[in-house]
């Protein structure tokens, strides 16, 4: 794999992954501004506000809604991420033919050779990801 793809991989995996972290965090601010419309229903039941009961059932419907969108946004970028996590190891474990390693007069890759550009390749992922 060439050092430009896996710098294409790393960028791609980046923007997915902030895209889902960022989804992660909308949904957890939903969910407590859920939590609060709760405890205002609860109170507002009690005190006999009808009126406002429904403002705050129309308000917790709505949060509930976005809140359900937000989950399928961030099921949809996880599964991007997995799909492309998948494309980097297959790209990762095919070796790349080359006159040098396809005739019978070259010695084959030793498993220190491997071990070296696993580890570069790792590192040049790890500067494009999130916590590395």
């Amino acid at each position: 794999m060439e050092y430009s793809t896996v710098q294409a991989y790393a960028q791609q995996l980046k923007t997915l992954l902030t895209a889902h972290d960022q989804t992660v965090t909308q949904i957890n601010l939903l969910e407590g501004k859920i939590q609060q419309l709760d405890h205002y229903l609860f109170t507002a039941n009690i005190n006999g506000s009808h009126g406002y009961s429904k403002h705050l059932l129309t308000q917790k419907s709505t949060t509930l809604g976005i809140r359900k969108m937000y989950n399928q946004y961030r099921e949809k970028k996880w599964n991007q991420v997995q799909e492309l996590s998948t494309l980097i190891m297959k790209s990762a474990n095919s070796t790349p033919t080359s006159p040098e390693s396809t005739s019978e007069g070259s010695p084959r890759r030793t498993q220190q050779d491997i071990d070296t550009t696993v580890q570069s390749l790792t590192e040049d992922f790890c500067v494009f990801s999130r916590d590395c």
